[in-house]
């Protein structure tokens, strides 16, 4: 499995996060939204594995434009290898039809099936494509049973025609049920947000509260990033290997 941290446009107090996902080697997602970020910081020079999303989720949240051709410009211009379709989480017609526009323009994004839409529009996608997205699951949280039942059908019907990214997916319980080939999350930055850390320990992946006396509390802000990183990396082998056991190998 594949493990790319996501929210790293979004600097904590300091914390340089583009810095300290370079020094773990790891693999990023970001947003096209902040695509001058992305730029300036030559994250394309700088790290082998990028995973650039279209920034539907801030147009939803926050208002933000993202122009389809700019979009398709800019992943030409710049070679982009991993990149999500123009998704619209409020119309899963116009997000099907971006879908097809990208492809009309010789590319090949990753598509993004939505929690609550019709299980046709997976089908469509998987008639295109073997590598698709299932999404707009931060609103369930920890609702694991409606999630488990969304993530049932999905891979019911996608079987072995597709490898499935989940956005947004570090549950715990949940990557050890699904074989993801993919996920992403921002959580790697809790320190910084509400001091809380990660740890890994014999196939178990740990929130350690902010309030709790431990080592991490002690060293920096950087270092504290630093080893979130790292302890989210150790799962993510452990994942990998775990699925390999039961016969899915990833790339």
């Amino acid at each position: 499995m594949k493990l790319y941290f996501a929210g790293s446009e979004v600097d904590f107090q300091g914390s340089n996060p583009y810095g300290v996902l370079y020094e773990a080697n790891a693999r990023i997602l970001i947003s096209y939204t902040a695509k001058d970020m992305i730029l300036k910081s030559k994250i394309f020079d700088r790290f082998d594995d990028v995973f650039i999303d279209s920034g539907a989720f801030s147009v939803y949240t926050v208002g933000a434009t993202v122009d389809i051709d700019e979009y398709i410009q800019f992943i030409k211009e710049h070679k982009v290898k991993i990149y999500a379709n123009l998704d619209d989480l409020k119309d899963p017609d116009q997000s099907y039809a971006n879908y097809k526009y990208m492809l009309a323009h010789n590319l090949d994004p990753i598509p993004v099936f939505h929690y609550g839409e019709d299980i046709e529009y997976l089908k469509k996608y998987l008639d295109c494509t073997d590598y698709v997205a299932l999404g707009g699951i931060v609103r369930l949280k920890n609702q694991i049973k409606m999630l488990k039942r969304f993530f049932d059908i999905s891979f019911s019907i996608v079987k072995d025609k597709a490898k499935i990214h989940g956005l947004g997916v570090i549950n715990w319980e949940l990557l050890q049920h699904y074989p993801f080939y993919s996920v992403d999350a921002t959580s790697w930055h809790n320190p910084q947000r509400y001091g809380q850390h990660f740890s890994y320990r014999e196939g178990r992946l740990k929130r350690i509260d902010g309030r709790r006396l431990n080592i991490h509390r002690f060293q920096t802000k950087r270092d504290q990033l630093l080893n979130s990183v790292r302890e989210l990396q150790k799962a993510e082998e452990y994942i990998t290997k775990l699925w390999a056991k039961r016969g899915i190998i990833y790339e």
